[in-house]
This record gives structure tokens, sequence and C-alpha cells, in this order.
């Protein structure tokens, strides 16, 4: 069963860097074993999308409507392949930068741990599975921000945990009133709602709220206005190769959940031309134009770099609200 390869990716970091943490080797011990899982997860990472391309594995029925499940598609082999190779070089930039740290095996153990939950993201195959482990991957990456435990890191990673539970809770809710409306629960192209409630009935309202809520709560992770301060506050406390994965790939796993509400679960048709395709792009422009402008005024470094993560990645979302093929294409190129 090739399938089973996806299960490595996901859940060899978990265990192993979750093992690494409780085992605390020592310095030296600690770099060969964080290098040896780093590499060893980008092996397993291309493994898989070499040998599982639109292959579905479920995991478990918890009940009806309910099923965990991995699907590895083109989004979620793009995002896994390159996450798994730029997690590599931000943990050897790790070793040095850690010289003056305390609590390496936390923070190596929680990093590694983060890109395992990153990866279930990618491979998630429906709304479930997605939920669950885009909750991980913040429960995983908020030691990251804590790392110093100085009073603005824990106040940092306090607002970073608010901000991520309340966009994950929106999403939560809109889900649960779409739900009724869905044909089958995985992640599929043009979406899957039926034909009564999506053409036939004019496009119910309380459907587009919920879609909207869907992909408004997972935008949080992306940055977008206005659910966007705790990127500016969590990114200048936590040390810098934790700020690496914060700005150039968690924010993105944002991203790739939005992917799938509007691409793999409404669907462009449904959208396209309605108040919520009107209100994302609104929001995204809105949020490249401040963006920008707080970045520019900004004179601390790494709250600059926080504010031009947050302009950059509504550029992507800007595309992506525009529902046509080549924005599409132009989103996931930047």
């Amino acid at each position: 069963m090739r399938e089973m390869w996806m299960l490595a990716p996901v859940l060899f970091p978990v265990i192993s860097g979750a093992a690494l943490w409780i085992w605390n080797p020592g310095r030296t011990r600690m770099r060969a074993a964080a290098a040896v899982l780093s590499l060893g997860e980008a092996v397993c990472s291309w493994l898989a999308i070499l040998n599982c391309m639109e292959m579905r594995l479920p995991l478990w029925n918890i009940g009806p409507g309910m099923e965990l499940c991995f699907k590895l598609d083109g989004i979620g082999a793009l995002f896994s392949g390159l996450a798994s190779l730029i997690w590599v070089l931000v943990v050897f930039f790790a070793f040095e930068y850690m010289e003056h740290e305390t609590e390496e095996a936390r923070f190596f153990g929680c990093l590694i741990m983060s890109l395992g939950a990153l990866t279930g993201v990618a491979y998630a195959g429906n709304f479930v599975t997605l939920y669950l482990f885009f909750e991980m991957m913040t429960f995983f990456s908020v030691p990251l921000v804590f790392h110093s435990r100085k009073r603005e890191a824990l106040r940092a990673g306090m607002v970073y945990l608010a901000y991520s539970m309340l966009g994950a809770s929106i999403a939560l809710g809109g889900y649960f009133f779409f739900r009724q409306y869905a044909c089958g629960t995985d992640f599929k192209a043009g979406g899957v709602l039926t034909e009564a409630a999506g053409m036939v009935q004019g496009r119910p309202q309380i459907l587009l709220l919920a879609v909207f809520c869907m992909a408004a709560g997972f935008s949080c992770k992306a940055g977008l206005m206005p659910l966007h301060p705790w990127l500016p506050i969590a990114h200048p406390v936590a040390p810098a190769p934790a700020s690496a994965v914060l700005s150039g790939l968690i924010t993105k796993a944002g991203v790739v959940a939005v992917i799938r509400v509007v691409y793999g679960m409404a669907g462009p048709t449904f959208l396209r031309g309605t108040w919520v395709q009107h209100a994302l792009l609104s929001m995204a422009v809105l949020t490249i134009f401040t963006g920008s402008m707080l970045a520019y005024k900004e004179p601390v470094l790494k709250k600059r770099l926080a504010y031009s993560t947050v302009s950059q990645v509504s550029y992507i979302l800007f595309g992506l609200s525009l529902l046509e093929p080549t924005a599409f294409v132009g989103a996931l190129s930047h």
C-alpha cells in the first residue's frame, strides 16, 4: 500500500521531535539529532510526493461526516516539498543562533514537531483533518514564541495563541453551517456543494456567510487584516529561526487552508461575483497597502519584516480571491 508513505512525513517529525525534547541529550548530540531528523523528514516528504500523488489514505472514521483522511494533490505536494527543504536550512541556521540560548531541547523538539503538523495541513483530505492539524500546528509552534520566557515573549505567545484560536474557531463555526449543504466531505476541484444548494436556490446567504467565516478565520494565520496583529508582535520576540518559519511557512498554512475552503469546498463558480469575493478582495487590498505603509514607517527591522510578510501574503490572497485560473497560478508562484 504505497499510500502509507503519507504517514511518514507527519508522524515521523511529531514523534521524533517529542522524543528529542524529552531525551535532551546535550548540545552536541542535540544538533546531530536535529540535523538527522530534519534531513530524514525531507526524504520522507519527497518519497511521499514521488509515490503517493493523487492517492487517498483513510485514517479514522469518527462518525458521519467526521472522517480523518490524507490526500496528496499538487497543492499539498508543492507546499510540503518546499517546506521540508526550507526547514532543513532553518535547523542548520539555528545551530549557530542557539549558541547563546538555553532550552535547546524544547526549541528543536517543537521546531521539528511543527513541521509534522504543517505537513498534516498540506496532506489533509477534508476539513476535519485540516482543522485538527491546523490546531496542532498552533500548539506546537507557540513554545517557539515563548522560548526566551521574558515578559514580552510570554505576552507575544499569548497573543499568537489567542488570535490563532479565534481564527480557527471562526472557521469551525462556519463549517458547522456549511456541512449541511455539502455533498461529501473530501476536498475536490470545483467544491463539494450539492446542485440544489449551490445553484438552484440562488446562493443561500447563510451558506455564503459560512464560507466567509471559514476563509476569514483561516486567513488569521496568513495575517489578513483585521486579524493580523499577532504577527508583528510574535515575530520580533521569537528567536530568528522561529521567526523564519512563522513568517515564511506557518503563514502559508493559512493560505493552503483558504485554497481548500475557496476552491475545494465552496468552489469558484459558487463564489464568483458574490459579496464574499468582494469582501475578501477588499480585505486583501487593504492589508497590502496598510502592511506596506507600516513596514515603511517601522524602525525595528524584525517588525518591518513582519509587516512586509503581512503585505506580501495578502498579494497571494488577492490572487486567490480573484477566482481566475491565471490569478491562481500567479498566487501559487508568489
